[in-house]
């Protein structure tokens, strides 16, 4: 399932997305969740099996009939959406040919973006009151793919834009409408299940571990003294504890990486490359293309945020610190790995996109196993299925701003109760 680069709100640390914008007398739907349909089903069928998937009640149908690849989108209903609301890309994108990519300032000072390839497919529908991540997604749209038309405000100074075009002039009458989704509840049972048997895991696994540590006390209150050739046993803290947890770090981390995309291409000679997060910092590397040292320190410093500048030859890395992020707390509980593994696989084989795994650590009092997702749209659509595992962690966020793809890896932590 191709999905579009956007994302629902609500994580700690992302823009909050604008979900109805008014035009005219007339309101509209927009930062709905755009989705190519797999073609090898019916429409309505495989959009109910992703809205469940995401959380979402409601859901919209763009059958291409011949001239575009059917499209579903997600709605939320915490951005405003309800049934029967119109959608302002899909009214937009059929009246084009070829492909648009367009920005837009709209009533209350939203600032909208939409993409239309030319396919006929929405791949960008997203409205927010920063104009600065708003231009950010733009420009890295804007590099990442060719379109046959943009149109954006005077000030962006794109060369070829169209600029001032309003956009009531270009939409017609949209039939791409908001729909209630339909429950099928046996899904629903399974998940509601899945989620509730990792959840008693992660419980009845740390009051198996309190208990051992109970009885570890009570072993001690009534055993003789240490001798001088014993060595008292220490618990080590858990791997997970007081890290940073997963929701905030992939939002930070995809935050940043699109804020500072564009700006670590403003460097003349320097070419930019993959942009990495481990959720401590933002770091893009840059390769030499005819510039030279010189250009590098001065311009850095009239980048956002001036980034710290590392050089090694004829390659480079900027570098943005993050924000401190909610931690894990000390005794938080971990997770049964093989359950957690079992829980991601099926969800990810609904969402037709793989997902890689391989063994973690074996330590005496934990164990762990580690993901990959390599080359998706975008990782915080999958930010509801991870929000479902305790003790899991972040290790590395990429992002190609020359195919916009991304790619995510993590661990995930069970508690272990050492063998007597």
């Amino acid at each position: 399932m191709d999905q579009q680069s956007n994302t629902f709100p609500s994580q700690q640390g992302m823009t909050l997305l604008n979900g109805v914008v008014t035009l005219g007398r007339r309101k509209y739907a927009v930062s709905l969740l755009w989705n190519m349909a797999e073609g090898n089903g019916k429409l309505l069928q495989e959009a109910n099996i992703a809205a469940e998937r995401m959380g979402s009640t409601l859901l919209a149908l763009r059958p291409g009939q011949g001239v575009w690849n059917d499209q579903f989108a997600i709605g939320d209903s915490q951005l405003g959406h309800t049934v029967k609301l119109p959608s302002l890309a899909a009214a937009l994108a059929e009246q084009f040919n070829g492909s648009l990519l367009g920005v837009w300032l709209l009533d209350g000072h939203i600032w909208w973006l939409v993409g239309v390839r030319s396919d006929g497919s929405i791949v960008y529908d997203r409205a927010v009151a920063d104009i600065d991540e708003i231009r950010a997604e733009f420009d890295n749209a804007r590099i990442s793919d060719q379109w046959d038309e943009i149109i954006c405000p005077a000030n962006f100074s794109v060369e070829n834009a169209q600029v001032g075009t309003p956009l009531h002039e270009l939409i017609g009458s949209s039939k791409v409408r908001l729909r209630p989704l339909k429950q099928n509840l046996a899904p629903v049972v399974v998940k509601v299940g899945a989620i509730f048997a990792l959840s008693i895991a992660g419980v009845v696994g740390y009051q198996h571990y309190q208990d051992y540590l109970e009885e570890q006390k009570r072993l001690n209150a009534v055993s003789t003294p240490l001798s001088s050739k014993e060595v008292e046993i220490i618990i080590p803290p858990m791997p997970w504890a007081d890290q940073p947890q997963t929701e905030a770090t992939l939002n930070a981390c995809v935050t940043g990486l699109l804020t500072y995309a564009s700006e670590a291409n403003k460097i003349p000679g320097w070419s930019w490359g993959i942009g990495r997060c481990d959720g401590k910092q933002i770091t893009y590397s840059l390769k030499r293309s005819g510039g030279t040292s010189s250009w590098l320190q001065t311009m850095a410093v009239h980048l956002l945020n001036t980034p710290t500048v590392v050089e090694a030859g004829n390659a480079a890395s900027l570098i943005w610190p993050l924000s401190d992020l909610p931690r894990y707390a000390p005794d938080s509980p971990g997770i049964s790995v093989q359950r957690a593994q079992h829980y991601l696989q099926t969800e990810f084989d609904e969402l037709f996109t793989p997902i890689q795994f391989i063994p973690g650590q074996e330590e005496p009092y934990w164990s762990s196993i580690q993901y990959s997702l390599k080359n998706i749209p975008n990782p915080l659509v999958y930010l509801p299925l991870f929000g479902n595992i305790p003790a899991s962690l972040v290790q590395e966020v990429t992002f190609d701003p020359y195919t916009h793809y991304w790619t995510l890896s993590g661990e995930i932590y069970e508690r272990r109760q050492p063998e007597k």
